[in-house]
């Protein structure tokens, strides 16, 4: 492999740019795993080393230099030896999984990586590149389990959020899903697709909460399945439980935009809209202008009734999908309050041409502002029939909290099976 790296005792390390201390507290590890890679033509260099973050000593270290295509074999091999100098008590299954290859085709493996940094993005452009990576991964390794997954990821999110059909989508998202497992019945971030499947899709709480406690079971350290069983569990109004999941999906990924979001949707979800705001703004510190955070910034201002900061969000960004004059909306409040501003939004939104699949909820909401009860309805109603994604937070979310007990409004909140008893309901509609 390479020049072997001490093992065993410990000795000090030469000093780096990064303080192993500080990197260690910031992501609460006793041990971090640090490195450089070079690359000179098809060949990798690769130097690891292992370090204790309180006594800032080499635990492990090693070097590496393989051909490109060795790439997975020099992973597999830096794992192997990690465990080892952390004297690691592995059963043989763990073993047998350690050593386990995903693929054998370096180029699939770099598509795989490709296509995950753009589905993290979370942006309709970034969603539609990350399909194409994941797909062109399985082109090179039909027997690639991961990539399917990110298939299956892919086409989710992108259905959820009506980029493209729901139902042209959720089956295919399902189905890549389901390939991943028939290859590896131990890849966990299939079961996290099957979960969102179930949950958006099927409309079948039950089923999703079963995938995902799935994925944990085969992977305690996937962040992703603990923050979407965050939100199956707020949606269950199972609130505190939420946002535990939530948060520790942080601790476990703490720059994963979608992950940081997710807690900023929890406590929304649980009617806390002041720790709502602070944590989008905290999303928006990673990357400015994440329009997810920013939909959360929305909506809570305006339950807290801070119009103009509502309205200099959207005068940055389109809200909800839909591209609204901010500084219009902001003049509105100015002049003739909140309903003048929920006048104007809606005069701005009917005006938006070819709208996506979301501005049922958006026309809703405003709708529901207004106390136009019956066309709030009508809206409610058309979710359900074109199967928006967002139908499966309607029985939770404190923004039409005010048509619950509407009889129309509680048939699609039964329909699509997120109707919560009377106390659940009203004690969610009394938190602030």
């Amino acid at each position: 492999m390479g020049m072997k790296g001490s093992k065993g005792k410990a000795r000090p390390r030469k000093r780096r740019q990064a303080d192993p201390a500080t990197v260690g507290l910031a992501l609460n590890a006793r041990t971090i795993l640090t490195g450089r890679v070079v690359r000179q033509g098809d060949v990798l260099n690769v130097q690891a080393e292992l370090v204790d973050t309180q006594t800032e000593s080499q635990l492990w270290g090693e070097q590496f230099r393989q051909s490109m295509h060795d790439l997975l074999t020099v992973q597999q091999e830096i794992a192997w030896h990690i465990s080892e100098a952390l004297r690691l008590k592995l059963t043989g299954e763990q073993k047998k999984r350690l050593r386990k290859r995903t693929t054998v085709n370096p180029e699939a493996y770099q598509e795989y990586l490709r296509g995950r940094y753009h589905w993290n993005n979370f942006s309709a452009d970034s969603l539609r590149r990350a399909r194409d990576h994941f797909e062109r991964a399985v082109d090179l390794d039909p027997l690639y389990a991961l990539a399917y997954a990110g298939v299956g990821d892919a086409y989710g999110a992108l259905a959820y959020y009506g980029y493209i059909a729901p139902a042209d989508g959720f089956p295919r998202s399902a189905a890549a899903a389901r390939r991943a497992i028939e290859l590896d019945p131990d890849v966990a971030d299939a079961h996290v697709t099957l979960g969102i499947e179930r949950l958006f899709w099927g409309w079948d709480r039950i089923a999703a909460e079963r995938e995902l406690r799935t994925a944990i079971r085969l992977n305690p350290k996937l962040a992703l399945a603990h923050s979407v069983l965050g939100l199956v569990l707020a949606i269950g109004a199972r609130h505190e439980e939420a946002l535990q999941q939530a948060l520790h999906a942080r601790e476990l990924d703490p720059l994963s935009l979608f992950i940081n979001v997710g807690v900023a949707w929890v406590h929304h979800l649980a009617g806390r809209p002041h720790d709502a705001v602070n944590e989008a703004l905290k999303a928006r510190e990673i990357v400015p202008g994440f329009q997810e955070a920013g939909n959360v910034l929305i909506a809570s201002y305006e339950s807290l009734g801070k119009y103009e900061e509502a309205a200099a969000v959207i005068a940055g960004q389109p809200c909800w999908g839909l591209p609204l004059d901010g500084t219009a909306l902001a003049e509105a409040f100015r002049r003739g309050g909140a309903q003048a501003y929920w006048r104007k939004r809606l005069e701005l939104m009917e005006q938006v041409v070819a709208p996506p699949p979301i501005i049922h909820f958006a026309l809703a909401l405003v709708h529901n502002y207004l106390g136009h009860v019956d066309q709030a309805l009508d809206h409610v109603e058309r979710m359900a029939a074109e199967h928006t994604g967002g139908c499966v937070f309607l029985g939770v979310d404190p923004i039409l909290s005010s048509l619950r007990g509407q009889p129309r409004y509680e048939a699609v909140l039964n329909r699509v099976g997120v109707a919560l008893p009377r106390t659940a309901s009203a004690a969610h509609t009394t938190s602030t």
